[in-house]
């Protein structure tokens, strides 16, 4: 997909969130929101899957995750570290330590425990700690 356009949608919902402190059901063109309407579980969980699904980009299937992410250059995005983590992360009866090295949205390497994969896939069967660690570099 489309990075560039990826950074640009994310900004501005994390801009939208920075407003008050919280994401809203819905804004006004101004960036202003009732006060009723504030601490949305749908807004909250739009920005999660853009976290999980665009940056970290993982994919559910039946037959596990694939991950395809989708990392903005610090320069078009918010400032991030070459190496973001999401730590901890349960699924099914796995634990997952997903690490994200470089900037762009094609996966040069693929590890699970430090064994390099041939398809970026961790099987649904995956029991306790995986460490996944994922390389990825501009097309």
């Amino acid at each position: 997909g489309r990075i560039d356009i990826f950074a640009e949608e994310m900004l501005r919902l994390i801009d939208l969130s920075e407003q008050k402190g919280t994401f809203a059901e819905f804004y006004e063109l101004d960036k202003s929101f009732a006060e009723k309407r504030r601490r949305q579980l749908w807004s909250d969980t739009g920005y999660l899957g853009m976290v999980y699904q665009g940056l970290f980009g993982m994919i559910f299937e039946v037959e596990g995750i694939v991950f395809s992410p989708s990392k903005p250059r610090p320069q078009n995005f918010v400032e991030t570290e070459e190496t973001i983590s999401l730590l901890n992360v349960r699924y099914r009866r796995a634990v997952l330590d997903i690490h994200v090295k470089g900037f762009g949205n094609h996966v040069a390497s693929f590890k699970i425990n430090g064994k390099n994969q041939d398809v970026p896939r961790l099987h649904a069967a995956a029991v306790g700690k995986q460490v996944i660690e994922i390389e990825v570099t501009q097309p």
